[in-house]
């Protein structure tokens, strides 16, 4: 079963003996009579009622789930003597006694039951069943043990028992309204807990602060500051294309073919394939090295030998053959 609906389940089982709602609290420890403080409370509930022998059933399940429960047997014992079964009372009381160990209480407060099981009590009640059962001798025993172990105020009742043989005396037991309950702070960390709240709807007073972003970005728009930088890419055909920074310049369309910058010429000698984007576009047309004597030949149709002579580019006469070449006169 979860923590949590157990949790639940005691709070309102208590909340509703305390009410004296017995049938409901009853009715709602049965659905978690799952350990043996369950059992016990619902013991006690029926004594309460009077029901001892149902009383008897209950305790009976509690100490089978728990052996050494003490206190169960004591109130087991209590039931069966209020029901005149002095034997069976007898019996229980010896079962609290030896599950006691010799220990003069057993404070049951920090397991949730406002209750102190003392011996001298339990020798007490164990005296009065040997009285009623005719054993004079064991019963004040029994009196005289209790009275030698004596804890508190309300136990100077023993002395006046043993005086008078405990004529009109009944046994120890546990007070009306006495339970076992739920820590206080295990039933309110199970309540649930709003910790984001409900959202709020605030109204701008300047329509320039409804939104929602970054103040910064939106102080400098205020104040006319660029917040961009300028971006350049190149396209497929090898144009320069910038991007809008702020300026009256827009992207080009992607339907639109970007024109060619003014550092490149237009001439149909350039190259058909696309030419890369660099910083210095007239790096691309830089005539490479010349060695002297060495013709080159380059994009203007002309050759150099470094002496400022241009001879003749004569083509093949026929394929495979080649014509001698001479040299222009003078």
């Amino acid at each position: 079963m979860a923590l949590k609906y157990e949790l639940e389940q005691w709070g309102a089982a208590v909340q509703a003996y305390d009410s004296q709602d017995f049938d409901k609290a009853l009715d709602t420890f049965e659905t978690i009579a799952e350990s043996a403080k369950f059992h016990f409370n619902m013991g006690l509930i029926y004594a309460t009622l009077g029901e001892h022998e149902e009383a008897c059933r209950s305790y009976k399940k509690a100490v089978k789930l728990d052996q050494f429960f003490a206190v169960a047997y004591f109130q087991k014992g209590v039931s069966h003597f209020l029901l005149g079964e002095f034997e069976k009372a007898l019996a229980n009381f010896n079962d609290s006694l030896l599950y006691l160990r010799k220990n003069v209480l057993i404070d049951y407060e920090q397991l949730g039951l406002k209750f102190r099981l003392y011996s001298c009590e339990i020798l007490f009640n164990r005296g009065l069943c040997y009285l009623y059962l005719g054993q004079t001798d064991q019963g004040m025993g029994d009196f005289t043990s209790a009275a030698k172990e004596k804890q508190t105020e309300e136990h100077e009742v023993i002395d006046e028992a043993i005086t008078v043989q405990g004529q009109g005396f009944t046994v120890f037991s546990i007070p009306v309204g006495v339970i076992y309950r739920p820590p206080e702070g295990k039933l309110k960390n199970v309540k649930t807990k709003d910790y984001l709240g409900k959202a709020k709807l605030v109204a701008a007073v300047d329509p320039e602060d409804a939104f929602t972003g970054f103040t910064g970005a939106q102080q400098q728009k205020k104040q006319g500051l660029n917040t961009t930088t300028p971006i350049t890419k190149a396209n497929t055909e090898g144009a320069v294309i910038q991007i809008n920074n702020g300026s009256n310049s827009r992207p080009a369309s992607p339907t639109e073919k970007p024109q060619r910058p003014k550092s490149l010429s237009s001439s149909p000698r350039n190259p058909p394939f696309p030419m890369r984007a660099s910083r210095n576009p007239s790096i691309a047309r830089r005539r490479p090295p010349q060695n002297e004597g060495t013709p080159i030949y380059v994009d203007d149709d002309k050759t150099s030998n470094g002496g400022g002579q241009f001879p003749d580019r004569r083509l093949p006469a026929s394929e495979g053959t080649m014509r001698s070449t001479s040299p222009a006169p003078d």
